[in-house]
């Protein structure tokens, strides 16, 4: 298949998060998005932990960071983030979960670039009231949270929707949710209408490779490897298997192989391409496992086939 596009703008600068501590003890967030030529300075209400935002020129909204650094009187810079990832208020805290590195692993045509987080990390700052304080279940729950493992198994791209398969035109925030993992840590942003400065967050991998052409009539073609696992139904092997009450499969994965050449036709980028999809995942059905000793005992129920074809309706979607 063959389509053609415009060159995007490639941004001149990586997007910068700095989480910041004025003077007058005010956390705020420092935001330089890649995709834009400005700066927004968020700042975290003391009270609620619900972030403010007005879009006033000089005040919240500068020409660039050095002049919102200024504006705030040099503040002390607490964590710098590459991406974030969330933002939760707990009891008298507000967490917040970003991207410390990351590395770019994939290119999709025509030049949407795909990151994959190599380094993250949590940050808690104190909120000014104190509300209900946490359950010694809700801090021990807190802390499995915390330690859910982030680093080189989770990538996102801030100009293309990778939840859907390749290609689409859909914006970034246009996306599927069953590939969305940090879709509940989004929130936050979502509710003060500033969903493009959290990135959409997929488990998997993205990752490509190049090869030449050797009589150079179209460039090199490109071979790109893109896995997403659903969280419709995840847990341990011999606890999620087949379908669960939502009509999802335990752990399924949606796998995607793309193979394209880019080539200049009279100033437009003509881009031809291939892709092969393929879904893995514990069998569709209703049934579980059940541990004995040495060995597991599968356990199939009298109508394993109950609700079944809601399960292929939601993949011809």
């Amino acid at each position: 298949r063959v389509f053609s596009s415009i060159r995007m703008r490639i941004s001149q600068r990586p997007t910068c998060h700095k989480i910041v501590k004025t003077k007058n003890n005010r956390y705020c967030i420092i935001s330089s998005l890649g995709v834009r030529n400005d700066t927004q300075v968020f700042t975290i209400d003391g009270y609620t932990g619900r972030l403010l935002y007005n879009a006033q020129p000089g005040i919240d909204l500068f020409a660039s960071e050095k002049d919102a650094v200024c504006a705030l009187q040099y503040p002390s810079v607490i964590m710098e983030y590459c991406a974030l990832v969330g933002l939760l208020v707990l009891g008298s805290e507000v967490c917040i979960l970003g991207a410390c590195k990351v590395k770019h692993t994939m290119t999709f045509p025509p030049q949407h670039h795909c990151y994959t987080i190599t380094s993250s990390k949590w940050i808690r700052l104190p909120l000014l009231y104190t509300f209900a304080p946490l359950s010694k279940e809700e801090k021990d729950k807190l802390a499995l949270f915390h330690e859910f493992k982030l680093d080189n198994l989770h990538y996102y791209s801030e100009t293309y929707d990778l939840t859907h398969r390749f290609p689409n035109c859909n914006s970034v925030e246009d996306y599927d949710e069953e590939f969305v993992w940090n879709q509940q840590l989004r929130l936050a942003f979502q509710q003060c209408g500033l969903e493009k400065w959290c990135c959409v967050l997929l488990q998997g991998m993205a990752e490509w490779t190049e090869t030449p052409d050797p009589e150079n009539i179209r460039g090199p073609a490109y071979l790109g490897l893109v896995t997403k696992r659903s969280c419709l139904n995840v847990g341990a092997r011999f606890i999620s298997r087949g379908l669960n009450e939502m009509h999802a499969a335990g752990n399924e994965y949606e796998c995607e192989l793309l193979l394209w050449t880019m080539c200049n036709v009279e100033k437009v980028l003509e881009v031809r391409w291939a892709t092969y999809v393929w879904i893995r995942g514990t069998a569709p059905i209703h049934w579980k496992s059940q541990m004995n000793v040495g060995e597991a005992e599968i356990i199939i129920p009298a109508d394993p086939f109950d609700g079944v074809q809601h399960y292929y309706r939601r993949l011809q979607k």
